[in-house]
């Protein structure tokens, strides 16, 4: 028996829609991991130098009027890495899992 055109028409709809879909969800998969190692990498690099960071804010609290412009400017400088740094770290983070972790949400019923 051979399928008629129309029906095999429509599988190949049909089983090229799930096959985007399924290519769809593993990327979208890859894309959180690569986001978690990316932001597991920005942690690692944070805890190894913890100790400058907090030199930095330690040097911060000491800014006086006697302290030059170009320790300041540098201090400040520094200052803004981490906060750019710490900011990278966990917007890979929250991105990351909530790509990964896709539940559905149940839609709740109103009451008419």
């Amino acid at each position: 028996m051979i399928p008629d055109r129309e029906n095999l028409i429509l599988f190949s709809r049909l089983y090229s829609s799930y096959a985007i879909f399924f290519y769809i969800y593993i990327m979208k998969r890859i894309l959180g991991i690569l986001f978690l190692l990316v932001s597991l990498f920005l942690l690692l690099a944070f805890i190894g130098q913890f100790s400058i960071f907090l030199s930095d804010l330690t040097n911060f609290l000491g800014i006086s009027d006697s302290t030059g412009s170009y320790d300041t400017g540098y201090l400040l400088g520094r200052l803004f890495y981490w906060l750019i740094h710490l900011s990278a770290m966990t917007l890979f983070l929250i991105f990351g899992i909530r790509i990964i972790d896709r539940r559905k949400k149940k839609l709740q019923n109103p009451e008419i």
